[in-house]
């Protein structure tokens, strides 16, 4: 177990059930993601600066609506300080709200509504 575990109870999760959990995770949008959602994008996209964010992230309780609105100001205060490591996490972040974003406007164009509530525009749309 390494310290970071330790340190953080997380429990050492079998390889098989862990490339289960990433295809879920694929298949469902990031702003449903849970912390544990996150902190396996963590662990998968930015090893590097794993250390410092995964106990920030736990934490702080970032799950994936928070972390779709991570701003560079927030990766310093949770404790990635360099600029260039703030940017390669910033690109990845980026990815993940153009995913978002086209995840939302298919499911606007395919008719559904991912989320419960329509906008007073929509619904006046949908109405007419």
């Amino acid at each position: 177990m390494s310290t970071l575990q330790a340190a953080v109870r997380i429990p050492i999760v079998p390889q098989r059930f862990q490339r289960e959990s990433q295809v879920v995770r694929a298949v469902r949008r990031v702003s449903s993601w849970t912390v544990e959602d996150v902190l396996e994008w963590v662990q998968e996209q930015c090893p590097a600066h794993m250390d410092a964010l995964y106990k920030a992230f736990i934490k702080h309780a970032i799950s994936g609506r928070a972390l779709l609105r991570l701003k560079g100001p927030h990766l310093q205060v949770l404790g990635v300080a360099g600029e260039e490591q703030q940017q390669d996490i910033l690109q990845d972040l980026l990815l993940l709200r153009v995913r978002e974003e086209i995840d939302e406007l298919s499911d606007i164009c395919s008719g559904e509504d991912g989320d419960e509530t329509i906008s007073p525009r929509r619904h006046k749309l949908t109405q007419e």
